[in-house]
């Protein structure tokens, strides 16, 4: 009997779980019907009625008639725990994540009122400071103008490789000048036609035309001056005093003024004149011989460092003799005019008297055994070493020599910009020329862009400047395209 009702009970107790089941289950598909979130509840009521199952206990079908145990489905009704699924509601804890609103920590980041210390920020008053990116100004530069290949400077003047074949640009006619620097220490004679012969170097042991003249410029604050030098020179050659005491673009007019009746103005130079340059220029010197066949003349002035030299033994070493052409001169000095003598060779006779005069004392000038002035001897040619790339470095005509291979656009657009519009080109031995010249860097103090200069490997224009004149104003650094 025992084991009957054991089993009746267990049927009852499968019959009871299969029936409470079946309640559950109904129970739970109702919400899918269009409650949103139903997915979520479905998941948690499963476990709610595995509770519910666990909760029928077998003893309670021992407590009474067996067929009370079909009684138990009715239990089911206990859905009531399905309202569990308020709990469901519990889901809503999530609004706990709302709980971060407590975080009130956040505010907190209101403490970056600190980053309002960012109003310091208000200091990229110092950003005014990208003002000086108005520094670039300065690059009056260059650059920039700084490096690229060697191209043409401009289209109005191409690069050319020099060669026997390039016709775009014919190879100049006759030397290069300046041709030569006359060596200081050399002397020669040199005749004056109508007047007579003089040495060609200056002596500066003769008082009455240096230091014990009568010259306005006879005081240590204008010694060195080319007015300085033109005049004792002058005084050297004819004996009397010129008649100028201004700037040396005024020589020239004063000493027509001075003497109307023995000097006439020309453009053209004779031996024995004195010329002045423009006023910007503000230069005079003397014209001590002319080629008229090769268009050259023998020129000597002084000056070149600038500045007027107090101590005697260095102004009677600042000036130098040079051979040059007209055009150099104009080039050098802008517009150059002449105070020629009025000689005649032919009729010594009809000079002045005192130029009749002068010509007799120079008679009496001793020369030894000095040989006559020769232009041929200077022709187109440096009588010392000239500047190549394996040596590198020499004394040339102007002092140091050396030379620099770098793109030359930028310098040629400047001299472009001051109005030079000769072309740019390569001659055969590497030279970088503009026009009839070689483009050379010196100190602007000293040679001012634009100046002519000698270099041992001809005529040089100064174009560019470098940091080697801070150290040495007297080097010239020529442009070549050496490698």
């Amino acid at each position: 009997m025992n084991t009957k009702k054991l089993f009746a009970a267990l049927t009852a107790v499968c019959i009871s779980a299969q029936a409470a089941g079946l309640t559950v289950f109904a129970e739970t598909i109702v919400p899918d019907d269009g409650q949103e979130g139903s997915s979520s509840a479905s998941t948690d009521q499963p476990g709610t009625a595995d509770s519910d199952i666990t909760n029928t206990d077998p003893v309670l079908p021992e407590e009474g008639d067996t067929p009370a145990a079909p009684e138990t489905p009715d239990q089911p009704q206990e859905p009531v725990t399905p309202e569990e699924p308020d709990d469901t509601d519990k889901p809503e804890t999530p609004d706990k994540p709302e709980e971060p609103e407590e975080p009130k920590d956040p505010d907190e980041p209101e403490e970056p009122k600190d980053p309002e210390e960012p109003e310091d920020p208000e200091e990229p008053e110092n950003p005014e400071e990208p003002e000086e990116p108005a520094g670039p100004e300065q690059p009056e530069t260059p650059a920039p103008e700084q490096p690229a290949p060697v191209q043409p400077a401009v289209p109005v003047a191409p690069y050319e490789p020099a060669s026997p074949d390039n016709t775009t640009y014919p190879l100049p006619a006759g030397p290069y000048a300046p041709l030569k620097v006359i060596n200081t220490m050399e002397d020669a004679r040199l005749t004056i036609p109508g007047l007579g012969d003089i040495h060609l170097l200056p002596d500066f042991d003769n008082a009455k035309a240096w230091k014990g003249s009568s010259s306005s410029y006879n005081t240590p604050a204008l010694w060195g001056q080319c007015t300085w030098f033109a005049w004792g020179r002058f005084y050297e050659i004819y004996g009397f005093d010129p008649g100028f005491t201004g700037n040396g673009n005024q020589c020239v007019d004063q000493l027509l003024a001075a003497h109307p009746d023995k000097f006439v103005r020309s453009d053209t130079p004779e031996a024995g004149a004195v010329f002045s340059s423009d006023y910007d220029h503000n230069h005079v010197g003397i014209v001590l011989a002319v080629d008229e066949e090769q268009d050259l003349m023998l020129i000597q002035e002084a000056n070149f460092d600038g500045i007027s030299n107090p101590v005697w033994e260095e102004a009677t070493l600042d000036w130098k003799t040079s051979v040059v052409t007209p055009e150099i001169l104009e080039q050098a000095y802008g517009q150059v005019t002449y105070a020629n003598p009025i000689l005649d060779a032919e009729h010594p006779e009809y000079n002045h008297t005192v130029f009749q005069d002068r010509s007799k004392e120079l008679e009496d000038t001793e020369f030894g055994d000095l040989e006559y002035f020769s232009f041929d001897e200077v022709e187109g040619v440096w009588h010392g070493q000239p500047l190549d790339r394996q040596t590198g470095t020499i004394m040339g005509p102007s002092g140091k020599e050396t030379y620099y291979n770098l793109p030359m656009t930028g310098v040629v657009n400047i001299m472009r910009a001051m109005g030079n519009k000769d072309l740019y080109w390569v001659r055969s031995d590497g030279c970088k020329m503009l026009g009839r010249y070689i483009m050379v860097a010196a100190d602007l103090r000293v040679h001012p862009r634009g100046s002519l200069v000698e270099t041992s490997l001809g005529t040089g224009i100064v174009c560019d400047t470098g940091e080697f004149a801070l150290t040495n104003p007297y080097q010239i650094d020529i442009a070549v395209a050496w490698r």
